[in-house]
């Protein structure tokens, strides 16, 4: 039934097209990553015989304040490789949080055994809670695996704080500067899926673009799912080039601060 809601076809292939990215990248290693999309608005009146037809399940991650929001979201220890259109209802799923705020009722997908939504539900609940606060258009959530940004977060030095990180990304290339004009916020390593994970994560989200989780990989929101992924692409690339530059056997000069002062002002001061 939902298929046929022309506003979630559209979010169907947006997931399908990035999810082959990520997937050609090697961002998305057997279950690594996860995403979602706030589709309250794309599924618009939900029907109490829809409700009724649904699974309901019962979570303490749910937030209250999330209730009759319904969120497009991938399933827990799935592959993202696998959300095409012939498989995205078995490794996906739609749900809608109960009024009473005590869990969901899966409204589209989830169709196999014990399948659950990803297992770091609590962050991504907690992001979208905040990015609704904060009145925003980000309303999706892409958590993936970008090699050259993890490689970064084994040099204590390269990522001694966000504002280095930074730097370090902004002065490879012109775009890093213009199209992650807030930057890169480096978290150190806590427990994948935890509170305390989502709560610095969400300290730092109202600062920058991009988050990179040591030792782990990186977390953008976005307007829809292409600009969250354009965020992690252009700041891997940043990170991409400065790790071919030591490869190469040189410490990489990078754009001279009156450089990206004067793009600051080109591109970002309008």
């Amino acid at each position: 039934m939902f298929e046929k809601n022309i506003k979630l076809k559209t979010v169907f292939e947006q997931v399908e097209r990035v999810s082959s990215y990520l997937f050609a990248r090697e961002w998305a290693e057997r279950n690594g990553g996860n995403l979602s999309i706030n589709v309250t608005e794309e599924m618009g009146t939900v029907l109490q015989e829809d409700l009724e037809r649904a699974i309901f399940v019962e979570d303490t991650r749910v937030l209250e304040e999330l209730k009759g929001s319904s969120f497009f979201i991938t399933g827990t220890g799935l592959r993202i490789r696998d959300l095409n259109v012939g498989k995205m209802a078995q490794n996906a799923c739609i749900l809608r949080v109960s009024e009473c705020g005590t869990g969901y009722h899966i409204l589209w997908g989830g169709h196999r055994e014990n399948f659950r939504p990803t297992s770091e539900l609590s962050t991504h609940f907690a992001i979208h809670l905040n990015l609704i606060n904060r009145g925003g258009r980000h309303k999706a959530l892409l958590h993936t695996h970008p090699h050259e940004l993890i490689v970064m977060t084994h040099n204590s030095i390269l990522c001694k704080t966000s504002d280095i990180l930074t730097h370090n990304l902004w002065k490879m290339i012109p775009e890093v500067r213009v199209f992650v004009p807030k930057g890169v916020a480096f978290i150190p390593y806590e427990m994948p899926g935890s509170q305390t994970l989502a709560d610095k994560s969400l300290i730092q989200l109202e600062k920058r673009d991009v988050l990179v989780w040591e030792k782990h990989g990186a977390l953008a929101t976005g307007v829809d799912l292409d600009d969250a992924f354009d965020y992690v692409d252009v700041a891997n690339k940043g990170a991409k080039v400065f790790l071919k530059c030591l490869s190469a056997g040189f410490e990489p000069e990078g754009l001279s601060c009156e450089q990206m002062s004067e793009l600051e002002v080109q591109y970002l001061k309008k």
